[in-house]
């Protein structure tokens, strides 16, 4: 995860931004989404745990956690039906079905708890 979810973000961030480069651009450790997001994951457990909160540090973590799945379907949407993925390895109607159902859940779940949190 550590290393992972950094490059996924910053290849992610790339893709949104559809920089224009020549040839195969692969993502580094030197990206500054790269390195945003790695300090993402270290420095707020890290803070909240000095200040002795650790309840609200596993409650933060799970909120931010499950704001992973979505972020996935997107990015999966996004690099896997673009026009520079080989035929082979492109999303297939099943494949983009599951993502999209996947973003209507939690979307659909998402605007419930905030219905609920505003209904009180």
């Amino acid at each position: 995860m550590w290393n992972g979810v950094p490059y996924l973000f910053a290849d992610f961030i790339k893709t949104i931004r559809k920089k224009k480069e020549e040839g195969i651009q692969y993502v580094s450790e030197k990206e500054p989404a790269y390195r945003f997001y790695l300090a993402w994951l270290t420095f707020p457990p890290m803070i909240l745990f000095y200040f002795g909160k650790p309840v609200e540090l596993i409650i933060i973590y799970g909120a931010l956690g499950a704001l992973f799945m979505p972020f996935l379907a997107v990015s999966l949407l996004l690099l896997l039906n673009s026009q520079k993925v080989t035929d082979a390895y492109r999303n297939r109607l099943t494949a983009n079905l599951v993502l999209t159902g996947c973003l209507i859940l939690f979307a659909f779940l998402g605007a419930q708890e905030l219905m609920d949190i505003f209904a009180k």
